[in-house]
């Protein structure tokens, strides 16, 4: 069997494969005040402070930094994607009065690469459009560092920085919430789940789709599971489609990245490919057309209708869609059905999709649940077994509306992974 080629201890070069920022400091030092000494200051005082800090925050979006995502250096990208692969993810599987439930951990290490993240609309707003009106900026922060909006607790909390509570204070504010990137601990988890079946033991070569590319959290979750001994003799095909424009070239840097630093074996044994082409339109590529019946595995978290709007492009389902049954009609049904024809006979579909809130009422939400094993079926395929991801409660995030609690008597949120299989 042959090894899988690490290159862990090269040096970092700085010039090649670069993330799309660097490690910046988010509050400047001059602005950076512990609490006691900002609440001796005048509200006009104050008020300067927070529009500099703005400003400077204003400054790094434009200039290509997240502001509100991940804020790290290489060498600590580098050292996360080492931890995720040895990271043993068998832990976050459990079963809970029968039902399996799959936990994650933190290692989004491919949002370096999308600083736009921050300013995906949820709900019709986004993170950076704190930055974009002083008035809104300075309230939130006024309400945070001053009224301490999120209990941070007196005691400590006097003597804590802007720069320990704010930014992460400002991502679940006045109704900002922060868009997710789909757990890459969990997609490996999956990944090493689905191909450790008997059928699979003797694979030579496996072929992925992904009909919502996102933000590259299944791809560095399928890149992690590539790197275990369970893919040793395997080359891997993740293909599949994202009409976001904005995130044009970023998975192949970080293939590259990994490429270069984590696995020479991924320029030869890791193909991708990636379509702009809507999910429910995918033959319109011809390479996908040519693909009809040759997938392993199908495994993606669509939109949930215009619950995120991740782009201004004319082909994002929830501009093409303007109204739920539309966008059923035309997105989710179209989009799994094309999934069933790319796949091979036997092979299986899973999918993460949950209801949202229609934000006419606090329990009226829209059926994407029922609505997508509905269409499966009608599809062709069967629809075996569910698995629940669960999620940290969160206050104001209404895209989860179930919550369990667990054998550690902790309440999580939880996400519904639908398993489909396509007939022999």
């Amino acid at each position: 069997m042959k090894k899988v080629q690490q290159i862990f201890g090269e040096p970092i070069d700085d010039e090649k494969f670069r993330p799309h920022y660097f490690k910046e400091r988010l509050i400047p030092e001059e602005l950076d005040f512990q609490r006691y000494k900002l609440l001796s200051k005048t509200d006009d005082e104050v008020r300067v402070i927070a529009e500099n800090i703005r400003v400077h925050l204003l400054n790094l979006w434009n200039n290509g930094h997240g502001v509100f995502s991940r804020n790290e250096n290489q060498e600590e990208i580098i050292r996360e994607i080492k931890e995720l692969i040895s990271h043993e993810v068998d832990k976050y599987y459990s079963i809970n009065n029968g039902k399996i439930y799959l936990a994650h951990g933190n290692y989004n290490v491919a949002n370096q690469w999308f600083p736009e993240m921050s300013d995906v609309k949820v709900n019709n707003k986004s993170l950076i459009d704190q930055l974009r009106d002083p008035e809104v900026f300075y309230r939130n922060f006024y309400d945070i560092m001053i009224k301490d909006r999120h209990k941070h607790g007196e005691k400590s909390f006097d003597n804590n920085w802007i720069s320990d509570n704010l930014i992460d204070s400002m991502r679940i504010v006045s109704g900002f919430q922060p868009v997710f990137n789909f757990p890459a601990t969990l997609s490996k988890l999956i990944y090493l789940l689905y191909f450790n079946q008997e059928k699979y033991r003797d694979m030579e070569e496996v072929y992925v789709f992904d009909g919502s590319f996102g933000w590259a959290g299944r791809m560095t979750g399928l890149l992690a599971a590539f790197c275990t001994p369970l893919f040793d003799d395997v080359k891997v095909h993740y293909h599949g489609t994202d009409v976001n424009t904005n995130t044009t070239g970023r998975f192949e840097e970080i293939r590259e990245f990994w490429n270069y630093y984590i696995s020479s074996r991924i320029e030869t044994d890791f193909d991708l490919y990636r379509s702009f082409v809507p999910a429910e339109d995918i033959f319109r590529d011809k390479f996908f057309s040519d693909m009809k019946g040759k997938y392993d595995f199908a495994f993606t978290s669509p939109p949930y209708y215009s619950n995120e709007q991740y782009s201004d492009d004319e082909e994002q389902s929830y501009k093409l869609y303007k109204t739920y049954p539309e966008w059923r009609d035309g997105f989710l049904k179209g989009m799994i059905k094309n999934t069933y024809d790319l796949l091979k006979p036997g092979a299986q579909f899973w999918l993460n999709i949950a209801d949202v809130n229609t934000n006419k009422g606090k329990n009226n939400f829209y059926p994407l649940e029922a609505d997508s094993v509905a269409i499966a079926k009608e599809c062709g395929f069967e629809h075996v077994d569910t698995y629940y991801m669960t999620q940290h409660q969160f206050p104001g995030n209404d895209s989860a509306k179930n919550i369990v609690k667990l054998n550690t008597g902790k309440k999580k949120k939880f996400e519904p992974i639908f398993i489909f299989q396509k007939k022999d």
